[in-house]
């Protein structure tokens, strides 16, 4: 295929009807008109790949917006797990002060939960 164009460029397939008679003129007819089939398929093909581009574009645009949604969804579950996490830490400590029966210092430990 590549070897097609470097033949036109150089004039070699001007001189096929000279070197081959009616032979050449044929082989010529032929080599040009593949050479229109491939440039009409090309081009034919150009509105597939437009839209080939513009259906790339939208999925790219749906995957970035879904990753952005993910990250949302990652970062609250990082804040649920640490809201969890100190809800945990109070309640043992809650449950390590009624244990020991220190009722007083419970109240006051709520109460300063409740502060915050």
């Amino acid at each position: 295929m590549i070897l097609l164009p470097v033949l036109c460029t150089n004039g070699f397939l001007i001189f096929l009807p000279e070197l081959f008679g009616m032979t050449g003129w044929i082989l010529l007819f032929f080599i040009l008109f593949v050479l229109s089939l491939l440039f009409l398929h090309a081009v034919t093909q150009i509105p597939v790949i437009l839209k080939q581009i513009r259906v790339n574009k939208e999925k790219k645009k749906r995957i970035e917006k879904q990753i952005f949604i993910y990250k949302q969804y990652q970062e609250q579950n990082i804040l649920l797990r640490r809201q969890n996490h100190d809800m945990n830490n109070h309640l043992q400590a809650l449950s390590f002060l009624l244990s020991q029966n220190r009722i007083d210092d419970m109240k006051k430990y709520i109460k300063e939960l409740l502060k915050e």
